[in-house]
């Protein structure tokens, strides 16, 4: 999605009302420069812009869920509620997420809960849950990755 908010380039299957939207898209994109927006402050909550997938989002939203935030995995990120948290403490979070070691699955999704996903889950001891969830659904190298980007940005 990013490319295509950066591109000049327009598709050739786009009819005329897909192509006004990406025009806006692209207008929007520029304007609230969002090549180089990380971090969103919505009043309430901050949306952290990835640009990632699912499943990074997913992992993120988890490793920063393992520290005590209330993070939840969204379409353009992470949303992440502030409560009394501040930013430097998201920060600081994100600083430990890209620098110590990942909590294995059945720490990370320990209050985990909809883990069953497929035909035979239910029949799995619940390490063997865990762990095939955060196989299937979460990609956390790419998302310590991206905390790792952020964390030498902010430097």
């Amino acid at each position: 999605m990013r490319e295509l908010l950066e591109s000049r380039e327009v598709p050739t299957f786009l009819d005329h009302t897909a192509l006004r939207f990406l025009s806006e898209a692209r207008a929007c994109y520029a304007q609230q420069d969002l090549a180089n927006t990380r971090v969103i402050d919505q009043g309430r909550e901050w949306l952290m812009l990835t640009w990632l997938g699912d499943a990074s989002n997913a992992a993120l939203a988890c490793l920063l869920r393992h520290r005590g935030f209330d993070a939840t995995d969204d379409q353009l990120g992470v949303q992440v509620l502030k409560q009394a948290h501040s930013t430097d403490h998201i920060l600081h979070a994100l600083s430990e997420v890209a620098h110590a070691p990942v909590p294995p699955p059945d720490v990370l999704l320990k209050n985990a809960l909809n883990l069953q996903r497929e035909k035979w889950d239910w029949a799995l001891p619940d390490a063997l849950l865990r762990k095939s969830y955060a196989s299937l659904h979460l990609d956390l190298p790419e998302a310590v990755a991206w905390a790792r980007n952020l964390n030498s940005a902010a430097r």
